[in-house]
């Protein structure tokens, strides 16, 4: 850091409380010979005197020539930068900015107060900002730099010059050869002190060392939170001046290249910026979606699904098998009903026939009959019923033992003329209910003579 320029003039005394102290290089004088604002003359470059200028959707604002707190015609400020700062992040068709810094440094009054704010004016338009030190950004304009979310340099540019530099003067020598008389009024030793007319003491200049550290240990904070360094870290450099290459394996730039690579990545940094708000429209969407209060509660409901989603898999194989289970037991739940309502139906049919079998209607020849059976088989226990109660009863009939035939005939000859004696329609009777005919035949005699004889009597 340096003192604001000095003009060519003899030496100018300055209170340390109105702190004209600088943060530029001393080169400063030497390399701008040409104020900024002689731009407007058009007696050294063409620019107009415009806040920003528009390169596609990328607002470039330059800060040019050695820095003041406050602009003037033939320097420029901290305000007039911050001022066309403001209309750039403001213009509806920027979508970044980038800082165009040749400079060399300036004043530290309102230095990192200008850089805290064009930080702020990033923050609350959420546009990207760029700082391309082309070719100089150093010192003061390097504080500034600093507010940016990258730093390019040029090939042949520098940046840092992290650092205080103050110089005060003892003319006191130079006045008294020249034959003056000069004294100093104040109403105390530190009063303008150090004072240019009042020789130099050592506690002075310790007084202005300690400001001087004081005012270095701000820069060197704002610089190693802007760089993610510490500040003694920045401090080691020890105020140097570093180049391109330099630069970037000290971490205190992010890149080589010219304007036009600075302001595509501008424009990068502001489509990333695009994605990252529909991003976070779109987790606001679904933060309320989820019915969650803040981003750590729906934070907390995808895990909540993200664990349920996990265990799926294993919660599904147990359903299946579960359900695997469960069908088995309808299953045999079914064969079982089933089953008792087979036997539950065989055993009202069996009732039925044993119904019929006792009155004689459903005899062994039926049963026997497979033709039969196969009709009888699909009739519910009712329709049985009604079919087998149309059967004529013969049940005595099966019951009645065969007898030898008379005179000792043979038991072929006896079934032989039994035979002859039955009309078809009795030996068909004969089959179904299973009774021999002979034995038929004499049950129909034994019938015929009760009968004559009731007949008779």
């Amino acid at each position: 850091m340096s003192t604001a320029l000095t003009p060519d003039t003899s030496p100018r005394a300055f209170p340390l409380d109105a702190e004209p102290v600088a943060l530029a290089d001393e080169r400063a004088e030497r390399v701008y010979s040409a104020p900024p604002r002689a731009a407007f003359f058009g007696l050294f470059d063409d620019r107009a005197p415009t806040a920003f200028r528009l390169v596609g959707r990328v607002a470039v604002v330059d800060v040019m020539g050695p820095l003041d707190q406050r602009g003037g015609w033939w320097w420029d400020g901290y305000d007039s930068i911050l001022d066309r700062a403001r209309e750039a992040f403001g213009d509806t068709r920027a979508d970044a900015v980038v800082l165009q810094i040749d400079s060399p440094g300036g004043v530290c009054a309102g230095n990192l107060a200008c850089a805290r704010a064009l930080r702020a004016l990033a923050d609350e338009t959420g546009k990207p900002l760029v700082a391309h030190a082309d070719t100089w950004a150093t010192s003061a304009a390097y504080a500034l730099a600093c507010a940016a979310d990258r730093i390019t340099v040029t090939d042949d540019g520098a940046v840092g010059s992290v650092g205080v530099i103050a110089t005060v003067y003892d003319r006191t020598k130079m006045t008294a050869d020249a034959g003056l008389d000069v004294r100093v009024v104040r109403s105390g030793n530190l009063k303008a002190d150090p004072h240019p007319d009042v020789a130099l003491t050592d506690a002075s200049v310790s007084r202005v060392r300690a400001r001087v550290m004081d005012l270095a240990q701000s820069f060197a904070g704002w610089v190693a939170e802007r760089r993610g360094q510490t500040p003694e870290a920045v401090l080691a450099h020890q105020g140097a001046t570093i180049y391109a290459a330099r630069a970037l394996e000290t971490g205190i730039a992010d890149a080589i290249g010219t304007l036009n690579d600075a302001i595509n990545t501008a424009a990068e940094l502001a489509a990333t910026q695009r994605k990252r708000m529909d991003t976070e429209k779109q987790l606001a969407a679904i933060i309320t979606a989820l019915g969650a209060g803040s981003h750590e509660e729906a934070l907390a409901a995808v895990a909540t699904q993200k664990k349920a989603a996990e265990a799926l898999p294993t919660v599904t194989a147990e359903r299946d098998a579960l359900r695997a289970e469960v069908d088995a037991l309808k299953s045999a739940a079914r064969e079982r009903d089933a089953a008792e309502a087979a036997a539950k139906l065989a055993a009202e049919r069996e009732t039925v026939l044993a119904k019929h079998r006792a009155r004689g209607a459903y005899t062994p020849a039926m049963e026997a009959d497979a033709d039969f059976a196969a009709d009888l088989a699909p009739l519910s226990p009712e329709a049985l019923d009604r079919v087998l109660a149309r059967l004529p009863a013969v049940a005595p009939v099966a019951a009645v033992p065969s007898r030898p035939a008379a005179g000792g005939e043979s038991t072929s000859a006896a079934t032989a003329s039994a035979s002859a004696a039955l009309t078809d329609e009795e030996r068909e009777m004969c089959r179904l209910s299973g009774t021999s005919e002979e034995a038929f035949l004499a049950q129909k005699n034994r019938d015929a003579a009760k009968a004559a004889k009731n007949t008779k009597e």
